[in-house]
């Protein structure tokens, strides 16, 4: 594990930086607009926290840590959306929503990594570049198949900001944060359900019946997160925007 963590870690956080290099380079070279890339630029910076950041949250999952990991992300949350708010009012305008979420990303890795040290159940140990090869062999289906559905999610919003401008952009943004914030408590569900369909995964009956289980759980949580939007997001849109 201790192998495992420090390679992989390291990995993420190289590639990540080659990633903001890359990146950077593409939309100072495609990007007309000059706003759009200085912010697309802060953002890309936290490629490095944020990589660090889920390598550690892995772990403690793997753990079974969870409640570390959901603090860490509860703070990481309200610390972007704190800063993000202060430094709006400030007059900082998107630059301020912008560094928010950097900030938060950095204080997300510190927060974790904290976490972990004070387990003290995981050493830091030099790269394996066997291992290291290894995770990039199993790892490239995956990250090829994310990176795709990452870009299909977001394509609309490029989309809208080159051709109908900010305002439209911000307008749509806004109604997909709403929908984001809704599959919070499912995607943390199902992040929990990893580690415990991993230790059941030799007893296929136990695998039945935890999938049983969960399906009935998410479905009614599910149901239960779609009637309460419905019955608040009216009244909160005409009472806030």
């Amino acid at each position: 594990l201790n192998k495992l963590f420090s390679t992989a870690m390291l990995l993420r956080a190289f590639s990540a930086a080659i990633s903001f290099l890359g990146l950077t380079v593409f939309f100072y070279l495609t990007d007309p607009s000059d706003l759009r890339f200085q912010l697309t630029t802060i953002a890309l910076l936290s490629l490095v926290p944020q990589s660090i950041a889920l390598s550690v949250d892995a772990i403690l999952i793997a753990l079974k840590k969870i409640s570390f990991s959901a603090i860490g992300f509860f703070l990481f949350n309200m610390s972007s959306f704190i800063i993000g708010s202060l430094l709006i009012f400030l007059g900082y305008g998107v630059y301020g929503a912008i560094i928010a979420f950097l900030a938060g990303q950095i204080l997300y890795a510190v927060i974790l990594i904290y976490f972990l040290a004070s387990g003290k159940k995981i050493n830091f140990l030099p790269f394996d570049w066997k291992l290291g090869k290894e995770l990039l062999i199993k790892a490239w289906p995956y990250g090829v198949l994310s990176a795709i559905g990452f870009a299909s999610f977001r394509l609309d919003t490029v989309i809208l900001s080159y051709t109908r401008g900010g305002t439209e952009t911000g307008i749509y943004a806004l109604a997909f944060r709403f929908l984001e914030a809704a599959t919070i408590i499912p995607v943390a569900f199902g992040t929990v359900l990893y580690p415990v369909f991993s230790e059941h995964s030799e007893n296929l009956s136990n695998v039945k019946r935890l999938f049983k289980h969960s399906l009935r759980i998410g479905g009614l949580v599910g149901i239960g997160i779609v009637v309460l939007i419905n019955l608040i997001m009216p009244w909160f849109l005409n009472r806030f925007l």
